[in-house]
C-alpha cells in the first residue's frame, strides 16, 4: 500500500494513522480474495480508505465484482483490456504478483476482523473530528490510560459503546450484533404483509405430481402443517438415532418438495458421497414418476440390471437433468468446519439463488466427550442458523442422536446429550426412532401406542383410532415433534418406512409410551 491522499496527514495526528497502510492493505485484498464481500458489505466504498493504492484495487475490485466471482490473473488482466490508464495504474502498483502474494498470506477465516478494524479505525478518525480527547492521558476508575491505547484493543461496536453518551454524530454504519431497533407500531401493510405469506415457510406437504399419473406424490402434509413449512430465516433439525433413515427422510420428504415448490437446494454432506445421493434421486424419480418399483437402492448398488432396468433408469436420468440438475447442488465436505460451509453457501447463495439449504450430517457428544468436541455443535449450528437468519432461507441440519439414549421411548432434544442446547436456536425439532413393532403396534401390549387420525365431527376434530397388523411386518418410524413455533409440540407422528425404496407413508398420530422400556 502506498502513501496516504493529499491532505490526510495535515489532518490526522500521526499517532491516528499507525498502521493504518495495513489496516486497509489487509481489508481490499480480503475482498478480493473473496469478492462476494463486495455484495454483503456494501456500505463500505472507496471513501472508507486513506491510500491511493487501497483506493484504486479497491475501486477496481468492485468493479470487477459484477462479472467475476474470482479474480485470477486471467480475469484481472483480460478485465484491465486495452484500458491504457488502468493497466499502468496496475502494473505501477508491481501487477498480480503483489495481489496474489498478499492474498496467499490471508487467512479467509480472518476477513470480518480486518473489516471490523478498518470500521474502528475510522471511528477513531470520526471521534478525533469531533474533539474527542484520544491522546491525552485520562483517568478511569482511578487508573491513567490513554484513550487511543485502550479503543485499539478493542472492536468496532465496542468503541462505540466506550463514547455511548456521544456516538449520536458518528456516521460510521458498523454491524453490532446483528441488531435490529425499531418502533413496535403496526405498518399499513401489516395485513397484506401476512396476506402474502412472510410468516408461512415452504410447504413439504407433497413433492410434486407423478409424471406417470399426475397424482400427489405425498411427503409430510401433518407435520408441514404443524410447522406451517420449513421456514425461511430459521434453523430445522431433523434428528434421529443410527439407521432410523434420518438422511432419507430429509432428502424425500423436505428436498424435493421444497424443490418442487421453486427453491434450489443446496445440499452438504460431511458423510455420503455424492453416489449415495444420486441414488437417493434415481429411486426417488422411478419410484413417484415413473411407478417402477423393481429397481431398489441395494439392487442399484450391487449394479446388476436386467433390460428392462436400463430402460428406466435412462428415462429417471433424463427426467433428472431435466427437472432437477440445475436445482440442487451437493458439496462434500472432509473437514467439518462450518465457517467455510458457511461461507460457500453464502456464496451460492448471493451469486448463484440457491435459496435452501441442508447439512447432513451432526452427531451429538455422548456424554463421555470431553474437550473441544463438546458444544462444538451447538456453535456450528449458531454459525448456520446466524446465516439462515441474515439472508431469510431456510437451513435444515440433520442429527445423529447419542447412541447411549437409545432405550429412550419419548425421544426430545434432551438425546442431543451435551449438544442440546442446540435447540435454543432451532425454530423447528422433528426426532425420529424405530418402532418396536410387535410391542408398540399390538393391541394387547401396555405399550401400544393407539395410532390414530383426526377427523371432523360436527366441527368438532375427534380421534379416529385405527389398528396397523403387526404381524405383517414391515418398518414404522415415529417421528417426535419436539419444538415448533407455530402449533403445539409434544406430538408424535406415525410413517411407514419402506427403506429398500425410500418412500415414507404418513399414516397419522400415535401416543407412544412415556416410560422407557428395552427394545
Amino acid at each position: 500500500m502506498s502513501v496516504f491522499i493529499s491532505g490526510v496527514t495535515e489532518k490526522y495526528p500521526k499517532e491516528l494513522l499507525e498502521g493504518r497502510i495495513g489496516v486497509e492493505g489487509n481489508t481490499v485484498f480480503g475482498f478480493w480474495k473473496d469478492p462476494n464481500l463486495y455484495k454483503e458489505y456494501k456500505e463500505i466504498t472507496s471513501e472508507n480508505f486513506l491510500t491511493e493504492d487501497a483506493r484504486f484495487y479497491f475501486t477496481l475490485g468492485q468493479q470487477m465484482s459484477k462479472l467475476y466471482n474470482v479474480f485470477d490473473e486471467v480475469s484481472v488482466l483480460s478485465y484491465l483490456g486495452e484500458n491504457e490508464i488502468l493497466m499502468s495504474g496496475f502494473n505501477e502498483r508491481g501487477g498480480y504478483d503483489v495481489i496474489f502474494n498478499t492474498m496467499e498470506m490471508l487467512n479467509s477465516n480472518n476477513i470480518e476482523q480486518y473489516i471490523d478494524v478498518l470500521n474502528r479505525e475510522n471511528i477513531l478518525l470520526k471521534l478525533h473530528e469531533d474533539g474527542f480527547n484520544l491522546l491525552n492521558e485520562i483517568y478511569i476508575n482511578n487508573k491513567v490510560i490513554i484513550p487511543i491505547k485502550l479503543l485499539r484493543k478493542m472492536s468496532a461496536a465496542e468503541t462505540l459503546q466506550f463514547y455511548e453518551s456521544r456516538i449520536s454524530n458518528i456516521g460510521i454504519r458498523v454491524r453490532s450484533n446483528d441488531m435490529e431497533i425499531s418502533d413496535l407500531d403496526i405498518e399499513d401493510d401489516f395485513e397484506e404483509k401476512l396476506e402474502g405469506g412472510i410468516l408461512t415457510g415452504i410447504p413439504f406437504d407433497i413433492g410434486g405430481y407423478s409424471q406417470k399419473d399426475n397424482k400427489e406424490i405425498w411427503a409430510s402434509p401433518i407435520l408441514s402443517n404443524i410447522s406451517m413449512g420449513v421456514n425461511k430465516g430459521e434453523l430445522t433439525l431433523v434428528g434421529g438415532f443410527s439407521g432410523t433413515g434420518k438422511t432419507s427422510m430429509a432428502f424425500s420428504n423436505f428436498v424435493m418438495p421444497m424443490v418442487y415448490r421453486g427453491e434450489q437446494v443446496c445440499i452438504t454432506a460431511n458423510e455420503q458421497r455424492k453416489l449415495a445421493w444420486q441414488i437417493l434421486i434415481l429411486v426417488y424419480t422411478l419410484v413417484h414418476h415413473f411407478k417402477y418399483f423393481n429397481l431398489t437402492r441395494k439392487k442399484i448398488k450391487a449394479g446388476k440390471f436386467s433390460n428392462e432396468d436400463k430402460k428406466m433408469i435412462k428415462l429417471a436420468k433424463q427426467y433428472v437433468n431435466k427437472n432437477y440438475k440445475n436445482n440442487i447442488k451437493f458439496i462434500k465436505t472432509f473437514d467439518y468446519n462450518v465457517r467455510d460451509i458457511v461461507r460457500e453457501q453464502k456464496r451460492l447463495h448471493l451469486n448463484h439463488g440457491y435459496s435452501a439449504f441442508l447439512y447432513d450430517t451432526f452427531k451429538a457428544e455422548d456424554s463421555s466427550d470431553m474437550g473441544l468436541a463438546r458444544g462444538s455443535m451447538v456453535e456450528d449450528s449458531k454459525a448456520l442458523f446466524q446465516f439462515a437468519s441474515k439472508y431469510n432461507v431456510p437451513q435444515i441440519i440433520t442429527a445423529q442422536l447419542a447412541t447411549y439414549l437409545e432405550k429412550t421411548s419419548w425421544v426430545t432434544s434432551q438425546c442431543l446429550s451435551s449438544s442440546k442446547q442446540t435447540k435454543e436456536v432451532c425454530s423447528e425439532i422433528f426426532l425420529m426412532r424405530k418402532v418396536v413393532n410387535e410391542i408398540e403396534l399390538n393391541p394387547e401390549n401396555k405399550y401400544y401406542m393407539r395410532p390414530y387420525r383426526l377427523k371432523k365431527d360436527n366441527g368438532k376434530w375427534k380421534k379416529d383410532f385405527f389398528e396397523i397388523d403387526h404381524t405383517l411386518g414391515g418398518q414404522f418410524r415415529i417421528v417426535f415433534v419436539d419444538k415448533t413455533r407455530n402449533d403445539e409440540d409434544s406430538k408424535a407422528i406415525l410413517y411407514k418406512y419402506d427403506g429398500h425404496i425410500n418412500v415414507w407413508h404418513e399414516l397419522g398420530f400415535c401416543s407412544p409410551s412415556r416410560i422407557d422400556f428395552l427394545r
